[in-house]
């Protein structure tokens, strides 16, 4: 992950932010306070270093506790939605294929929130593989609310074979972060 390029190699949208080109991967191991939603104030997560995968309470304290490259966030669904416009094509092999293309976009899985590991070690690459599902079938990428309200959580998926969207996940999935610059 080289931040310093992403404004240079990351692609301008018409909805104006700048979508970086690679996806966010954790570069060293961190203690996030706040994501256990048990109501213990005094909770905190541990995230180790390569993690790839991450759930929306994660991504959320992420950006809100800081560790996003200064200037980048999370996309809100209204700016994903531009992008489905922008950039749909009408390939009926691969109707994903423009999107992806345009945005750098992989079919990268995610994990099921009941498999509960999402803080591995990326040495034990075996065992990571053999939870990462779908993979090559579909990407999922975190998106927030536009009024900042987390009634609702929805992610950004491009497919093999079908048509992107917008949909609606639980908070506790383990999906890919794509990040933004205005």
């Amino acid at each position: 992950m080289n931040i310093f390029r992403w404004i240079e190699d990351g692609k301008r949208t018409q909805a104006g932010p700048i979508v970086a080109p690679e996806n966010f991967v954790l570069e060293k191991e961190i203690i996030l306070t706040g994501v256990d939603k048990s109501g213990d104030p005094d909770e905190a997560t541990i995230l180790h270093a390569g993690k790839e995968f991450f759930t929306l309470d994660e991504a959320e304290a992420l950006q809100e506790q800081g560790y996003f490259p200064e200037g980048w966030r999370l996309p809100t669904v209204t700016e994903a939605g531009a992008w489905l416009t922008e950039f749909t094509g009408k390939n009926l092999v691969n109707p994903s294929g423009k999107i992806m293309a345009q945005l750098g976009l992989k079919l990268d899985g995610y994990i099921y929130p009941s498999m509960r590991i999402y803080n591995y070690c990326p040495t034990d690459r075996e065992i990571v593989a053999s939870l990462v599902v779908d993979k090559m079938i579909e990407g999922r990428f975190w998106l927030i609310n536009d009024d900042g309200t987390n009634n609702y959580t929805y992610s950004l998926v491009v497919y093999m074979t079908k048509k992107p969207e917008i949909r609606t996940f639980n908070r506790s999935c383990g999906h890919s972060i794509r990040l933004v610059h205005d």
